[in-house]
């Protein structure tokens, strides 16, 4: 039996190589056909049912197929097997649990390569039995349901900044297309809606049977201040300077990785699309390009002058009389461009041709944008095992790139402060609050490749994402996607455009909301989360440390 599981495993694996094959697709089915392979186990088959329940559940509340009433019960298989268990393989189970959420959860990772799918998987895992578990089995001065409710949180924030961070999955994501829950988040933000639903779900087992009524009574309140919260979007302003167009260029992964050996062939592309936008819509005051798709690289030291950069977008420019907005690479200087040493930068060109500002990366995923080694490595050791890699084991140079270091706003005109965030930095509620707080924005901006996962749900589930985003901040949210899902979404949380045919070339106008009155969560509730997590673990440490004094 055991070469047979491990078979299981192995024959994705290495079809995961084959190129044209979606690996995802294996991955789903090994994990879902293994625990047929302990089914003959009666002690197991209890804790196997919960685990397919969950998975199952799991699948449905969130996109696609978007059922979120189902977030409500979905982790009730998990604390009824939890609860089943003796203790003796506690962290085993923990562990098991976290990669089946993981593993099944971010499956489009399998898109770009088997290893991403086990990186993201396997610490996903050991994060879920340090944080859930720690705080389960060493907060035993709070009640049950109080207890269950912050061992989640305490998961879904470690998880949102270990190891690269994911901010993914959160239990109050499955909520995004319910008005009065969503509205929760500019109280609380998002970890507050998941707040609620873990206690609700814990209170179920709780030996307490007030814990019910508790929760009964949380969700009420939860809910009214919800209703009560719900606003009717802000009125669309009249002014056409507000109009931003977003350009979908749908390039593929491979061409776009060769855009500037192919820089002709790509710009005469961008520009065509950017034309046929600008014809349909002549208001437009801003033009936005994804991440990373501009065919020439910046310069910072000549400020794009007499560069590659500079000359196509100032022709741009001129051609519509529009200030733009575009991701490329950006580098300090001759040295760095030669040692592939950039960041993953977005540049505002004017609408008089003049250089505007830039904005630089600061969150970059792991090993696929930064060389982690290089934090704590001198650089020219550094430098020589990238030099390696890049020669021997096909590491790409676009894998070593350098950190921003501050947040920033470009300023494209009246009412066009744009808080800028790029690709996965869109999904982290406390960077995208700094990102709108630094320079009073208008509007949040995200440029985002997603060129890399196909037709999966990956594209779908950041859009549900970012509908948070706008409610915590009350500002607008944009995305200008590669491979889509472009979008905008207002200040309430309503999607108010897309373009979700993915990896489609298209051109999405917006007439920009105005922004609303910054929320509670923008004000300082967005700290209570990691103090109330703080304080909890204080206690645990100090009762630790009084207990080991008695002892």
């Amino acid at each position: 039996m055991k070469w047979f599981v491990a078979l299981l495993f192995a024959v994705p694996l290495a079809l995961s190589f084959v190129p044209g094959l979606p690996p995802h697709g294996y991955h789903l089915l090994c994990l879902l056909a293994l625990p047929l392979f302990f089914w003959r186990r009666p002690a197991h088959r209890g804790r196997l049912l919960a685990y397919g329940g969950f998975l199952l559940l799991q699948t449905l509340a969130y996109p696609n197929p978007d059922w979120g009433i189902l977030g409500w019960c979905l982790l009730l298989p998990w604390i009824w097997a939890r609860e089943r268990e003796d203790g003796t393989n506690w962290f085993l189970t923990a562990w098991f649990f976290g990669f089946l959420r993981a593993a099944t959860g971010f499956y489009w990772l399998g898109n770009i390569h088997w290893v991403n799918w086990f990186v993201v998987a396997l610490p996903s895992g050991l994060l879920f039995a340090l944080s859930y578990e720690v705080v389960m089995r060493k907060a035993t001065f709070l009640p049950f349901a109080l207890r269950g409710a912050t061992a989640w949180i305490a998961f879904e924030w470690v998880h949102s900044w270990v190891a690269g961070g994911f901010p993914w999955l959160y239990l109050g994501h499955t909520q995004h297309d319910f008005a009065p829950v969503l509205q929760l988040a500019a109280i609380t933000g998002v970890s507050g809606i998941s707040f609620v639903m873990a206690y609700a779900q814990h209170a179920v087992f709780d030996p307490d049977r007030r814990a019910r009524v508790h929760a009964a009574t949380l969700v009420g309140f939860a809910l009214v201040i919800g209703w009560m919260s719900v606003k009717d979007d802000a009125p669309v302003p009249g002014r056409g300077e507000r109009t931003v167009l977003l350009v979908q260029s749908a390039l593929s992964q491979s061409l776009k990785e060769q855009r500037f050996e192919s820089a002709d062939q790509v710009a005469e592309m961008l520009v065509r699309l950017t034309r046929e936008g600008m014809e349909a819509h002549p208001e437009t005051a801003l033009i936005v390009w994804p991440e990373t798709i501009f065919p020439a690289p910046f310069r910072e030291d000549l400020a794009g002058e007499d560069f590659n950069f500079m000359p196509l977008a100032r022709q741009i420019a001129r051609r519509f009389g529009v200030s733009g907005i575009y991701g490329t690479g950006s580098y300090r200087d001759r040295e760095d461009l030669m040692r592939g040493r950039g960041y993953n930068a977005a540049v505002l060109v004017l609408d008089d041709g003049s250089y505007g500002g830039i904005y630089r990366k600061r969150w970059l995923v792991p090993m696929g944008e930064e060389f982690l080694p290089r934090r704590i490595l001198p650089d020219e050791w550094a430098d020589s095992a990238v030099e390696w890699l890049v020669a021997n084991g096909g590491f790409p140079r676009t894998s070593d790139l350098r950190r921003g270091e501050e947040p920033a706003t470009l300023d494209a005109g009246i009412g066009l402060r744009c808080a800028m965030s790029i690709c996965f930095e869109g999904l982290s509620p406390e960077m995208t609050a700094q990102s709108v707080e630094v320079g009073k924005a208008d509007l949040i901006l995200n440029l985002v490749n997603n060129g890399w996962f196909g037709d999966s749900w990956e594209a779908q589930q950041m859009l549900a994402i970012f509908r948070f985003r706008a409610v915590e901040t009350g500002v607008p949210f944009l995305c200008c996607a590669n491979g889509g899902i472009s979008c905008a979404i207002s200040p309430t949380g309503k999607i108010i455009g897309t373009l979700d045919r993915l990896m489609e070339p298209a051109v999405l106008a917006v007439l920009v909301p105005d922004a609303i009155e910054a929320p509670i969560y923008l004000r300082g509730g967005r700290f209570i989360v990691p103090v109330a997590l703080g304080l909890i673990f204080l206690i645990i440490f100090l009762r630790d440390s009084w207990k080991k004094t008695r002892g």
